[in-house]
């Protein structure tokens, strides 16, 4: 999405300063908008998929391990 959003923004897209990476895009307006919304939907499903990740992590340290029977508990 940052490719597209950029290529088709008409910006310089460079490669650490090492190399200039073609635009293979024309300036379009109504894909820009669309890439930036897209880029924002998935920023939010990438933020929903770590706090489920942490969630399920939290669950498994201290609701499961205090559940099996040959733990130590402190």
């Amino acid at each position: 999405m940052g490719y597209i959003d950029s290529s088709a923004g008409g910006y310089h897209i460079s490669f650490f300063e090492l190399f200039d990476i073609p635009k293979l895009i024309d300036k379009n307006e109504e894909l820009i908008e669309f890439a930036k919304e897209i880029h924002e939907y998935l920023a939010f499903f990438l933020i929903g998929l770590l706090v489920l990740h942490i969630g399920a992590a939290l669950k498994y340290n201290f609701i499961l391990i205090w559940m099996l029977p040959f733990t130590k508990k402190n």
